[in-house]
């Protein structure tokens, strides 16, 4: 295993860290479960992917930009200062739209909407998020264990508040959300990071075209991510707090896997592993096979247990994930190597169709055939992304 794979899956690496805090994510949620039921978690569950989401999408393709920038250049204090400007209006307007959104998905929006109230302070406060600055500056240790700090808080502080206070359980978990992305900051600020990268400027130009771009393909992705909960909540909420785990373990699993690029592009920008992206591809096939065959076959064998009668659903969704993780991953690649524009382009077309077809056909058609939609757009994206790859093999080569 070379140094870049040890990095990656070492506790205080991004892919270990990662995988350790989303497993005590996972167990407070199984713990909130138990404890308040499962009505009232679907609400609180919902409340809390909302507020995620807000904080994944205010990025606006700037954390990935920054993971380069920081690492290839000194002079990355002013731009970072205007996304944080940048970075605020976008949560700021998401928080609004949100806000709306509860009222239409959640069966019981007046208890999502506290869960989002509590944790606005802290989607706000993500805008310094500093963890691309340190992965692109090569304080990966100090990086991981500002995610593992953040989700440890998330996870015991919420679960330990609902415990002492179940009447107001919504907004404690709210404010463990915000109290972990405070800390995450502050690790940032005692890593050496510049005082200054906490104060925000107002934008004097639109970010940099790489980063819209990635902005827009995180955007379009969330959305279509996070639309499918609301889709089930409007149309078959008996079962929404069971998708609402399982989607989450999958999602957290494309997560886990996607940490390599933390490493991989800040490595490239400094121009280190130049080929990196044919390497680490045909590294990646069996590991993907060993990862994506056991899910898709145990999916729908839980589904039996939590959600029977959904089988032939949950196993077209398992599918869907499987694509997911396979273009994820290429796309990664492409990137790193300035080959993603194809796939980015078709991206920012058919998602936001299919999207906009998922909430229209909701509860007028079963959610197989709209998960059947779900997997034939990611399926071609993993397709495209893929052959971006190859074309870069075949340009290493001729090169």
């Amino acid at each position: 295993m070379t140094t870049i794979w040890q990095r990656a899956l070492h506790p205080l690496g991004p892919v270990g860290a990662q995988g350790l805090s989303q497993a005590a994510n996972l167990a407070a949620q199984l713990a909130l479960i138990a404890f308040m039921g499962k009505t009232r978690f679907a609400d609180l569950g919902l409340g809390l992917m909302t507020a995620a989401t807000i904080c994944f999408i205010s990025e606006i393709g700037l954390g990935t930009y920054f993971l380069r920038e920081s690492a290839r250049s000194e002079q990355w204090l002013d731009s970072w200062r205007q996304s944080v400007g940048s970075r605020l209006i976008v949560a700021a307007t998401a928080a609004a739209l949100a806000w709306a959104a509860l009222a239409w998905g959640a069966p019981n929006p007046g208890a999502a909407r506290l869960v989002l109230l509590a944790a606005i302070p802290g989607v706000l406060i993500s805008a310094v998020n500093p963890t691309p600055l340190l992965f692109g500056l090569d304080k990966v240790r100090t990086a991981s264990g500002g995610i593992l700090l953040r989700f440890a808080i998330q996870s015991a502080g919420g679960v330990a508040i609902a415990l002492a206070w179940p009447h107001h359980a919504e907004i404690g978990v709210g404010l463990a959300f915000s109290a972990g992305i405070v800390a995450q900051v502050l690790v940032g600020q005692m890593a050496g990071l510049p005082i200054l990268a906490l104060a925000p400027r107002r934008p004097r130009t639109v970010p940099p075209k790489a980063a819209l771009r990635l902005w827009g393909l995180s955007l379009v992705g969330t959305i279509n991510d996070r639309a499918l909960p609301f889709v089930i909540g409007n149309a078959h909420p008996e079962i929404l707090s069971a998708a609402l785990i399982g989607l989450q373990i999958l999602q957290t699993l494309v997560g886990i896997g996607t940490q390599m690029d933390r490493l991989l592009i800040p490595a490239v920008a400094r121009g280190e592993r130049s080929q990196d992206a044919q390497a680490t591809w045909r590294r990646l096939h069996m590991p993907l096979l060993l990862l994506i065959l056991p899910v898709i076959a145990a999916t729908p064998v839980a589904s039996t247990f939590f959600m029977p009668g959904w089988e032939l659903a949950a196993f077209i969704f398992a599918l869907e994930w499987a694509s997911v993780v396979i273009g994820t991953l290429a796309f990664a690649l492409a990137f790193a190597r300035g080959g993603e524009k194809r796939v980015a382009y078709f991206m920012l077309v058919a998602v936001p169709l299919s999207t906009v077809a998922q909430v229209f056909l909701g509860g007028r058609v079963p959610l197989e055939l709209i998960l059947a939609l779900r997997l034939i757009v990611a399926a071609f994206v993993g397709w495209l992304a893929s052959r971006c790859v190859a074309a870069l093999v075949n340009d290493t080569a001729r090169a």
